[in-house]
Formats: C-alpha cells, sequence, structure tokens
C-alpha cells in the first residue's frame, strides 16, 4: 500500500513539473544538458534496480519521466514526429519500470530499461551525429 501510495505522489510531481516545464520552450542547449541528466540517470536506475532500491527507483524513473516529456515537446515543437515518437516509447519503457518496481520484480525492471535503452539508440541513430566537439541534432 505504501509503495502504491509512493508511486502515485511522484506521478504527481512528475506531471507537474511537466506543465511546468512545458511552459517554455527547450533550447537545444537545453536539450543537451537533458539528454546528459538522461544519460546519468539511466545509469542511476540500473544500479537502483540491481541493488533492488525500490524508492530511489521510483524517484529516478521520476526524473526520467519529467525530462522525456520535456524531449517530446521539444520535438514535436520541431515538426519531427518520428523523434517525438522514440520519446513516446521511452516514455512506455519508463511505465514498464514504474510497473516492475511496483511488483519488486527485478527481471522485469531489467528488461524494461533495455526497452527504454533501444528506443534512445534508436533517435540517436537517426537523429544525431557525432562532431570534433561531441554530438549535436543532425540539420
Amino acid at each position: 500500500m505504501i509503495r502504491l501510495l509512493l508511486a502515485g505522489f511522484v506521478g504527481l510531481i512528475v506531471v507537474s513539473t511537466s506543465i511546468v516545464a512545458s511552459q517554455d520552450a527547450m533550447t537545444e542547449e537545453d536539450y543537451d544538458a537533458a539528454m546528459k541528466e538522461i544519460r546519468f540517470t539511466v545509469s542511476d536506475i540500473q544500479g537502483h534496480i540491481d541493488a533492488r532500491y525500490w524508492p530511489e527507483l521510483d524517484t529516478a524513473v521520476g526524473r526520467l519521466q519529467s525530462y522525456f516529456t520535456q524531449v517530446e515537446a521539444f520535438w514535436t515543437a520541431r515538426g519531427t514526429a518520428a523523434a517525438a515518437g522514440f520519446a513516446q516509447d521511452a516514455l512506455a519503457a519508463l511505465e514498464e519500470v514504474t510497473a516492475a518496481s511496483a511488483a519488486e520484480d527485478q527481471p522485469a525492471a531489467r528488461d524494461a530499461v533495455k526497452t527504454l535503452q533501444a528506443s534512445c539508440g534508436a533517435c540517436h541513430m537517426e537523429f544525431r551525429e557525432e562532431t570534433p566537439d561531441g554530438f549535436r541534432i543532425k540539420p
């Protein structure tokens, strides 16, 4: 019961944060910063799953949901439906992580993270390119 309440509370925070965040258009610099935070947070959730730190996992998933909601809005504003779709796929995978966390199902949580990473990788292959200074959105 407590886990269910915690998951609901985290969801409420994510929705509230997403509404506030979506009021300001994300710049490419914001997008770059979000991508870096997403990378670190995905690493965090893998550690939480491995250690079975379910409440911490829920908190990290909430952060990722907020970021991917912003990423979806970024691509939608640019008229790039395919990239927005990858962000939607990531959000769906995060819902799977949340469900696995609520059930304390480590294998299912790991599988959901693999789904998340596949969505990220597909988007990166299509919309990101490497430059001498790092990565950028393909023109």
